[in-house]
């Protein structure tokens, strides 16, 4: 949940926040923050509660990056006890800023589909579910032989169930936690081919950026790499068409995989699949499925507009013109590459339109540009932008213009 000021518009906040001036924040059990709160610049303007809030800012010059920009407090839970945000509240009228204007915003119903909020690791092991007889994903990785007799299933449940004497192993020293050195030397040894995700899933996962991992931590990144192990059934560290497909016509039967889809995730172009590429490559087809309520494998219009308005309720007027520049065959269903095409495309604009005009300014669409494909094809962009601002040159990209800008930039 955050709670933003009245003056100003929310944004998602993705870093590590504490409370201003090093005041402390609430801490659970085991020692991890349940709530932080941060401010955009220095409060100036007196309040009624006896606190100062920041400058107003227009709604046109909000970009939620600091800069005078709102407060909010933030917790770990989407529906906090209504105690803690008084406690938060109450911390920082004491350090002399207003709470007078803050505001609760619902996180009900909210998927926060595309923006990277733990995008190694965090939903690779909810599906996956795929069985590999004979040696676990961990011994595959270490080289072990074949086991004699009857094959252990490699299955989530087998995967927690490793994680968990994994961290036991690890945590010598019994106190619920392990640093990232003995993590590395740990996940190492037990992945041996997938040494080079291991600090990027580590890190991922710290929640707090304390260089330690609890138990849910520590579990959440051993499952991640035991899945991804899982898939390799090559047992090379690399994940290939063949094999991805394998895994996800297993979990996704009715959903119709094309081996080009394959080449939409590899993003650096090696013909195999990352970590990171096969963690994006679920989440696609995991999102198809939901879309697709009627199972027939294709996604209708009102389908996809369920979907997508669930997820971005304050862009329904725009679904309809993102759905028919996505759909290339013109048959009004969307395939599977022109929905994740769509999906996309679709959370880069809402990301991009931050003034929430529905259109895409060339600033706004700079800053898109560079957080989806890097600094490279900014040198370009401001004369792609004007050829593909049809609609009668009014420096602006609506949704069709900004879906073909988007696409031939990820071609």
């Amino acid at each position: 949940m955050s709670v933003y000021n009245q003056a100003n518009q929310g944004a998602a906040i993705a870093n590590p926040l504490t409370m201003p001036n090093g005041a402390p924040s609430p801490a659970d059990e085991q020692g991890r923050y349940t709530a932080a709160a941060v401010i955009g610049g220095q409060p100036t303007v007196p309040q009624g509660d006896g606190g100062c809030s920041l400058p107003q800012v227009d709604a046109a010059d909000f970009d939620g990056v600091g800069g005078n920009e709102g407060l909010w407090i933030l917790t770990r839970e989407p529906t906090p006890p209504a105690s803690l945000v008084e406690e938060m509240k109450a911390e920082l009228l004491s350090l002399g800023i207003s709470v007078a204007n803050m505001l609760d915003v619902s996180q009900e119903g909210c998927s926060y589909e595309g923006y990277d909020i733990k995008a190694v690791c965090s939903t690779l092991d909810d599906g996956l579910l795929v069985e590999q007889a004979g040696r676990t994903a961990a011994q595959k990785q270490a080289g072990a032989p074949e086991q004699a007799g009857p094959p252990d299933a490699d299955t989530k449940d087998t995967r927690a169930a490793a994680a968990k004497d994994a961290f036991a192993t690890v945590d010598k020293s019994g106190d619920g936690k392990v640093s990232m050195p003995e993590a590395k030397k740990a996940l190492e040894a037990a992945f041996p081919k997938l040494g080079k995700y291991v600090a990027k899933a580590f890190l991922a996962s710290d929640d707090d950026g304390s260089f330690y991992l609890d138990r849910e931590e520590y579990e959440a990144v051993h499952g991640c790499l035991a899945s991804f192990a899982a898939v390799d059934t090559s047992a090379d560290g690399k994940v290939s068409a063949m094999e991805a497909k394998a895994a996800l016509a297993a979990e996704f039967a009715a959903v119709t995989i094309p081996t080009t889809f394959f080449l939409t995730s590899d993003a650096d172009g090696d013909f195999y699949l990352s970590l990171p590429e096969l963690v994006g490559l679920r989440q696609s087809v995991a999102a198809y499925a939901d879309a697709d309520k009627s199972g027939d494998g294709k996604v209708s219009m009102p389908e996809a507009k369920k979907l997508l308005v669930a997820r971005f309720p304050r862009r329904a007027n725009t679904v309809a013109e993102f759905f028919l520049a996505a759909d290339e065959t013109k048959d009004f269903y969307l395939s599977l590459v022109e929905f994740s095409s769509l999906m996309r495309t679709f959370a880069s604009f809402t990301k991009a339109d931050r003034s929430g005009d529905g259109k895409v300014s060339l600033p706004e669409a700079k800053k898109a540009v560079a957080n989806d494909f890097g600094e490279g094809p900014l040198k370009k962009l401001t004369a792609l932008f004007m050829e593909y601002d049809g609609k009668g040159g009014d420096f602006y990209l609506q949704p069709k213009e900004y879906y073909a800008l988007h696409k031939a930039l990820a071609a």
